[in-house]
């Protein structure tokens, strides 16, 4: 294959390295611990992330923007040998109420070879370090209506008891738990659904019969309730449908009672074909002053699969229930007006041409490439117009051998693809337009996608890129035009935050 590649010479945005020598990226822990389940507690300006890590305990980080965290040492740890939690703690739910962090988490016990989950309390004055109540477990599956013997549990043999989210109704002061439930009744592998417990003082609950049951799947994950309006809430949840994980919102006037022959709208998840599971899950919405925003799950490529990776930056919710919710990048994400790349100082490659800030591309065929400046963690932009092209968009560390750590490209079907060097997988989206704004959010070795200020989806190459600069790439044999080039530093820190 026939390629074109002009490095320019001139200064990065953002610095391409930390003081250690790595280049900053999405948050996890560490290299070598993957991240799950994120849920967020804001308490005196400050975010704190919880979050499932291994050995299958709760950790922490700290941001002030949603955008940086620096992990804290704390957290829930297993319980002693022998304890009703001493196998793992699984995803947990999080609330701060009168100058106390309480805590619902998941544990199992080594004595049912983990078959069983229960849901605990733990509380905290300081929010990193937690002490077990002494009663635990103060919640556990109800079987007038929820599975809880794991050997009655068709099609799965588990009792699921997981992902408790605290939501306080103000109206009557109660607090709600909603979980991750299965129906004691019914075709084993359509059983899931969303149980609800209540407290008066996150201490002592009792359970209510589930609040959505649409009898489709084995369970719905990591749910969340969200007041959206006087008299109106929306269930988020995840799920696995059409062959890959996602997640789906309901909505309705009781927050205790949803419709369940709805089987709601999708919110979030990119399909990565063959793979069996979406790119982005587990959301969590987290209220701002200027609306609500969103952080969620990002997997990763660890030896040709996916596995759980890192936190998201955050989106903005956009849209209404109604209409249908969709997520966009955050204004203080975007290129501003100072962020513009002056087109008419780029060097073209051959058949390609720069006037009045605008680059046309034409091909013969091959794939051709403009690189761009600068490096590190960034947003770009660039409204693209196919017009009788085949194929154009951005490629991630593209080389002059024409080979690509990662490509995003506009086709002519009016599709954004993704294409991952060393991968067969795809993702791919129906945006029935051959023009628009492409923008991407670069960090380190991962992308996320959005046409026209919407979030498509997340993207990641199979292994660190060699650099992390981006190209302008076109392809066919007719021209493509590029305008209104620009791109944001991002304040990322490193992954490996100060404790």
């Amino acid at each position: 294959m026939l390629a074109v590649m002009v490095v320019l010479a001139m200064p990065s945005a953002v610095p391409a390295q930390d003081s250690n020598g790595l280049r900053p990226g999405l948050y996890k822990p560490s290299d070598d611990l993957w991240l799950n389940d994120p849920r967020v507690v804001l308490v005196s300006g400050v975010y704190h992330l919880y979050h499932q890590q291994p050995p299958r305990e709760i950790g922490l980080a700290v941001s002030d923007d949603l955008v940086s965290w620096a992990r804290q040492p704390g957290g829930i740890s297993r319980g002693a040998k022998g304890a009703w939690d001493d196998k793992d703690i699984c995803t947990s739910g999080f609330f701060h109420w009168q100058g106390t962090f309480y805590a619902l988490y998941t544990g199992r016990t080594n004595a049912e070879d983990g078959r069983v989950q229960r849901i605990g309390l733990a509380t905290s004055t300081d929010g990193r370090h937690f002490k077990r109540h002494p009663d635990n477990p103060v919640l556990v599956a109800d079987a007038r209506w929820y599975e809880t013997d794991y050997r009655d549990s068709p099609g799965y043999g588990n009792v699921a008891w997981r992902d408790p989210a605290i939501w306080r109704n103000p109206s009557d002061g109660w607090f709600y738990a909603y979980i991750t439930a299965r129906l004691n009744g019914g075709p084993g592998r359509k059983r899931g659904c969303i149980a609800v417990a209540r407290s008066k003082n996150l201490i002592d609950w009792q359970c209510l019969p589930p609040c959505y049951a649409p009898g489709l799947e084995h369970y719905h994950e990591v749910p969340q309730l969200l007041q959206w309006k006087e008299g109106q809430y929306v269930l988020f949840f995840g799920c696995k449908r059409g062959g890959f994980t996602h997640m789906r919102y309901v909505c309705g006037p009781d927050p205790l009672r949803f419709d369940s022959t709805d089987p709601g709208r999708l919110f979030l998840g990119s399909r990565v074909m063959a793979s069996g599971r979406g790119m982005e899950y587990s959301s969590w919405v987290v209220p701002r002053a200027s609306g609500f925003d969103v952080v969620h799950l990002v997997y990763e490529w660890q030896n040709g699969a996916l596995h759980r990776g890192r936190i998201s930056l955050p989106k903005r919710l956009n849209g209404t229930p109604e209409s249908a919710f969709f997520l966009s990048l955050r204004d203080d994400l975007k290129p501003r007006a100072q962020d513009a790349i002056d087109a008419n100082e780029l060097r073209p490659p051959k058949r390609w041409q720069v006037s009045n800030g605008r680059v046309v591309a034409m091909p013969e065929g091959a794939l051709t490439a403009l690189a761009l400046p600068g490096t590190g963690p960034r947003t770009f932009s660039v409204n693209l117009s196919l017009n009788q092209g085949r194929a154009a968009g951005v490629a991630l560390d593209h080389q002059p051998n024409g080979v690509s750590a990662l490509r995003v490209l506009l086709d002519s079907d009016g599709q954004i693809t993704t294409w991952i060097h060393t991968l067969t997988t795809r993702q791919k989206w129906d945006v029935g337009k051959r023009a628009g704004v492409l923008s991407v959010t670069v960090a380190a070795k991962h992308v996320g996608v959005y046409f026209n200020d919407r979030f498509l989806g997340s993207a990641c190459t199979a292994g660190r890129p060699g650099s992390d600069r981006l190209s302008l790439v076109c392809s066919g044999r007719a021209a493509c035009t590029f305008s209104d080039l620009a791109q944001r530093a991002l304040p990322l820190s490193h992954v490996h935050a100060r404790q």
